[in-house]
């Protein structure tokens, strides 16, 4: 919940003042690039020695909170004594770096826990307590990472504090669907179906690409005897099927099943994106794409603790010219519409 994170860089949250990602001091061979993966902006640090990141003039009270976070991406090895760096640095009750400073320090490789893995999106998740030395929060003023060893290069995001509950509390569960989502009942012959109980769907090469938001939380239910998938954290979720892309030039209308239990009214919104890879295919040349965005407020309307049934003329997504060779679904949660319930995901000829 926001209400329970202070967040450095994250786009999945309000940010607190930073006043810079790389210090004067930081070693002189570190290079830092702001970039893009997806719609997620995205830090990234090569040559690796040690970066400070700075936020002196608005210093941060993380006493309430209880863990820090930090998602890792390496392309390096992460056998140890490979490992990567994580400093936080309280200035003290008068926010002077020469007076009261304290500072913990931690390590990660691939046999910590949390683990530091090659190729892939790592959570840090790191109690703060686990940072011996630092022994006041009210005052952090610094966090500094390092590269030991073969860990050169780090992709960064989703840096942030958090209040986890207390292992005694019993917290309310969120939410869920009590039925599963209505039946369709669109004649067969006029459907394109990525995902749905009703009908044969075509091949999707995932629900969830490497590119997705790492925050995003993809699992697997069934409500009922229906098939559903549950994204949670939702941020921006890609889902694929270039192997096999799809000519939907001859159907009207693009269907999907939502159900959320969170505020739908605006600004809280639900994202839908088609994208084309146009006559050849590729994603470099000739890729049109539309996005829409639903709540309460919309129509179709994106309703709160029901199935929504987003029914959306192909015609409304400006900018998708062409259709002949549909590869991406890309959906996303806007401020408060963080977990989704999604089926009967087709297209549709009316």
């Amino acid at each position: 919940d926001a209400a329970d994170v202070i967040s450095l860089f994250s786009n999945a949250y309000e940010n607190v003042p930073v006043d810079t990602w790389r210090t004067e001091w930081t070693d002189p061979a570190v290079e830092l690039e702001d970039i893009q993966i997806g719609d997620s902006d995205v830090k990234r640090y090569s040559n690796l020695v040690f970066a400070g990141i700075e936020f002196v003039t608005e210093q941060i009270d993380v006493s309430e909170m209880t863990h820090f976070h930090m998602h890792v991406w390496t392309p390096d090895n992460t056998d140890r004594p490979n490992r990567f760096g994580v400093k936080l640095v309280d200035f003290g009750a008068d926010g002077q770096f020469d007076t009261g400073v304290v500072e913990g320090e931690l390590f990660f490789d691939s046999a910590t826990d949390p683990a530091l893995e090659s190729g892939t999106w790592s959570s840090l998740e790191i109690p703060l307590a686990d940072f011996e030395g630092l022994v006041t929060r009210e005052n952090l003023s610094q966090l500094i990472i390092s590269g030991v060893e073969g860990v050169n290069t780090v992709y960064v995001d989703n840096v942030y504090f958090f209040r986890a509950e207390d292992e005694g509390d019993d917290p309310e569960p969120t939410p869920s669907p009590a039925e599963a989502a209505p039946t369709p009942t669109v004649d067969a012959a006029d459907v394109i179906s990525l995902f749905s109980n009703a009908y044969e769907n075509v091949p999707v090469d995932t629900w969830r690409t490497e590119w997705t938001d790492p925050a995003v939380e993809l699992e697997d239910i069934q409500i009922g005897d229906s098939d559903v998938k549950r994204y949670s954290n939702l941020v921006f979720a890609g889902i694929e099927f270039v192997t096999e892309q799809i000519d939907v030039s001859e159907m009207t209308h693009f269907h999907m099943h939502v159900w959320t239990p969170d505020n739908t009214d605006r600004p809280n919104r639900f994202g839908v994106k088609l994208v084309d890879f146009g006559a050849d295919g590729q994603f470099d040349t000739g890729v049109v794409e539309g996005e829409l965005f639903f709540d309460s407020a919309t129509d179709p309307a994106l309703e709160s603790g029901t199935w929504s049934s987003l029914e959306i003329p192909l015609a409304d997504f400006e900018g998708l010219v062409t259709r002949e060779n549909l590869s991406q679904l890309i959906i996303s949660g806007v401020e408060g519409v963080n977990t989704v319930y999604v089926d009967n995901v087709y297209f549709f000829r009316r």
